[in-house]
């Protein structure tokens, strides 16, 4: 199982944002009251983390874009290694865990799908 931390930290995410801010530094001082979050109150410090959270799929998610976009230039379009895989993994992120719906899974309510479900 993939943590959030190891995404903010990982060599790949570091090397996507060059001389950017250190964003589980970021998360981790919101939690903790210190540094960003000493003096902010709850709900500015709960943004905070939000946001840095955000920030952590976001850059995930582009890193797997601009991975199936090299990809289909490089004419790898397989399922299991291609473009399709990284493009499954962006969605992935950006959906959320899939919730029982009682008919099945489907996208978290709180992100809903852009497309309808055709059976």
């Amino acid at each position: 199982m993939r943590t959030l931390e190891s995404l903010a930290v990982s060599d790949s995410a570091i090397a996507e944002f060059p001389g950017g801010t250190d964003r589980d530094g970021n998360i981790q001082t919101g939690l903790a009251g210190t540094w960003l979050g000493e003096s902010i109150d709850d709900p500015t410090r709960r943004q905070l983390n939000n946001k840095g959270i955000q920030a952590v799929i976001y850059g995930k998610v582009l890193q797997e874009l601009t991975a199936a976009c090299a990809k289909i230039e490089a004419g790898n379009t397989g399922d299991n290694s291609g473009a399709s895989h990284n493009v499954d993994e962006a969605w992935a992120f950006y959906v959320g865990v899939p919730v029982l719906t009682g008919v099945g899974t489907g996208p978290s309510p709180a992100r809903p799908a852009a497309w309808q479900d055709s059976g």
